[in-house]
């Protein structure tokens, strides 16, 4: 995606900036930056002018020219409707900033690995693509009950930078202790990653994915639909189900995805078919 380019014309001066347009074009050091400071926008809401500068690079002093009339009579913007005029590009700029918060989570993964006493631990790769199909049920549940201690420890693995270890009830444990030494900071951005990756498959996987009403997400959690339809496929043969469990997450997607749409085809072929 192209960056944003933002050019402020301060007293007939052009200053050109360029910024993201949504999470996933952010640098790991920004998403660190704007988690923190979305997550104290609520009870510092001056931190919001933290934003152009993690955004854009734009420095604050800038910021002074479009925000404080002071600052901008000492540059010659003196008219009352020459400093109106600047404080809404301020206040322009602070809404283009909002938009990159307000955007969709990343899909990207962000926080990689985190070193904990002699081992380093990993995470899974963007759009959770080295992920099996039986570790995206766990961490599904773990997501949707909000127990990130256990979202960490089935997401990260010890020493899994190439090849991550076969997902086991003994591997989650050893990671344990690695999730329960992160802050509350880090794990919220680990499960704000986890959420971007889960809702980028809906675009892919229209059919498995259902976009559900509030009454329905009332009645049901979001993963049963899918399970159910993984439980089906197997058609009962425990071999099958097995063998679909340790799939590599999208290509199972993609499996169930086939399946379901080939299904949706047979059903519409016999409802129209004639009757004898």
């Amino acid at each position: 995606m192209k960056p944003h380019v933002i050019e402020l014309n301060i007293n007939n001066n052009l200053h050109r900036y360029t910024g993201p347009r949504c999470w996933n074009d952010l640098s790991k050091k920004q998403y660190e930056k704007l988690f923190k400071v979305g997550n104290v926008l609520t009870d510092k809401p001056h931190s919001l002018f933290a934003l152009p500068e993690i955004l854009f690079k734009i420095p604050p002093t800038m910021l002074n020219y479009l925000f404080d009339k002071d600052a901008m009579s000492s540059i010659g913007i003196i008219g009352e409707d020459d400093q109106d005029a600047t404080i809404q590009l301020g206040n322009s700029l602070l809404e283009l900033c909002q938009n990159v918060a307000r955007s969709q989570a990343p899909d990207k993964w962000f926080l990689d690995c985190f070193k904990h006493k002699e081992a380093t631990f990993w995470g899974p790769q963007d759009r959770l693509a080295n992920l099996d199909f039986e570790e995206f049920w766990f961490t599904e549940a773990a997501y949707e009950s909000g127990n990130y201690d256990e979202l960490v420890s089935i997401l990260y693995c010890a020493n899994g930078k190439k090849i991550r270890a076969p997902f086991s009830e003994k591997r989650v444990i050893q990671s344990e202790k690695f999730a329960k030494s992160l802050s509350t900071l880090e794990k919220q951005m680990i499960a704000f990653n986890y959420e971007g990756c889960r809702l980028s498959f809906r675009t892919p996987f229209p059919n498995v994915f259902k976009t559900q009403t509030e009454a329905q997400k009332k009645k049901s959690n979001s993963s049963s639909s899918w399970l159910q339809i993984a439980i089906g496929m197997a058609e009962d043969k425990s071999l099958e189900f097995e063998s679909l469990k340790r799939q590599n997450l999208l290509v199972a997607l993609q499996m169930l995805e086939s399946k379901i749409v080939k299904a949706k085809e047979l059903q519409k072929k016999l409802k129209n078919t004639p009757k004898h």
